[in-house]
């Protein structure tokens, strides 16, 4: 009887496998001739078919939908009770920082990796050469300008105002020196790491393996962007997220493209605080 429910509830689940598979099959079929000419692309400019550390299929699609909503369903749901605590605007905002990097984390490590029986390689990380880390810190200050160009072109074309509706979540109400320095170390080092886990680590490597580099490169920077939200900042988002792409593609290595997230982030977060203090009015 126990063996007839526990098969009942895996029934569904099957299914949904199923059908998620047949569609990816039926997607992958007809883009076919475009990913075969991107796979051209990529062994006419020097880059390897296979995937750059030689692993084949390290993530199934099974593996990227139960990260994918369980760090979504999780996130939210923290989020949501964090907010019924009523805590003022700097707590929540610190908080829900906290919450996403923890979501991340524990859902790639837990449901991913350990899941799996994964080394920690099969998500990047790995010793890069010191050159490698220069060249980082190189194009992550060119992604300094680029994103913040980017959108702004962006807003232009559109014809919306020139604002910044990430602001009231890097300055909150009430904000301190105190919480300066935890926004940093937050909003500048550990988010950055658990979204490069997710967005390079586990997403653009299971779309460059299936798909090859262009194909991942474009589609993970695409979703790296739309996670911001603001259409704007998506477009600059996007912009880097494909640099890194590239970065990782060429240094084997995730620390490469969490050098230029966690500098682009810090050093937007150290302007715009010393701005702040300077006694300019920001909006």
């Amino acid at each position: 009887m126990a063996l007839q429910a526990h098969h009942d509830c895996r029934e569904p689940c099957c299914k949904l496998q199923a059908t998620l598979k047949l569609l990816l099959t039926t997607l992958e079929e007809r883009l076919w001739p475009y990913v075969t000419i991107f796979r051209m692309i990529d062994h006419t400019i020097g880059l390897p078919v296979q995937p750059p550390d030689g692993v084949q299929r390290t993530w199934r699609l099974a593996d990227i939908l139960l990260i994918t909503i369980s760090s979504v369903i999780i996130l939210f749901a923290g989020v949501f009770a964090l907010q019924q605590l009523k805590l003022d605007a700097l707590a929540l905002t610190l908080a829900s920082a906290a919450w996403e990097a923890v979501t991340l984390i524990g859902c790639i490590v837990l449901l991913g990796l350990r899941r799996n029986g994964l080394p920690w390689q099969a998500v990047g990380l790995r010793l890069v050469p010191r050159r490698w880390i220069w060249i980082a810190t190189g194009a992550g200050l060119a992604c300094l300008f680029l994103t913040g160009f980017v959108a702004l072109l962006t807003d232009i074309i559109l014809g919306r105002s020139l604002t910044n509706p990430q602001l009231p979540f890097l300055l909150p109400k009430g904000l301190t020196l105190t919480g300066e320095l935890l926004m940093l170390v937050l909003a500048g080092l550990v988010v950055p790491f658990a979204e490069e886990l997710y967005f390079r680590g586990v997403l653009f490597v299971w779309l460059r393996q299936r798909f090859g580099f262009w194909v991942g490169a474009i589609v993970s920077a695409l979703v790296f962007g739309a996670a911001h939200g603001d259409v704007a900042i998506a477009a600059g988002i996007a912009v880097m997220g494909f640099i890194q792409a590239w970065t990782y593609e060429r240094s084997h290595s995730l620390w490469t493209t969490y050098v230029i997230h966690a500098l682009n982030n810090s050093v937007k977060l150290v302007l715009l605080y010393g701005l702040l203090a300077s006694g300019l009015t920001l909006r």
